[in-house]
């Protein structure tokens, strides 16, 4: 049974790699905060879609 990283493409291993090393310097937004920003987008839609006919 092979390792699903070395089916990754080059590109897709650096893209990771990129990726944990932001997680290790704490370059990342906490899910809870994206959830936040998310549910005001939610908010303003729900309101737009009921003043549609």
């Amino acid at each position: 049974m092979s390792d699903w990283f070395e089916n990754l493409s080059k590109e897709e291993k650096q893209e990771i790699e990129i990726g944990l090393k932001q997680a290790d310097n704490k370059e990342f937004v906490d899910h809870e905060e994206v959830m936040k920003i998310f549910e005001k987008y939610k908010q303003k839609s729900d309101r737009v879609s009921n003043l549609e006919p």
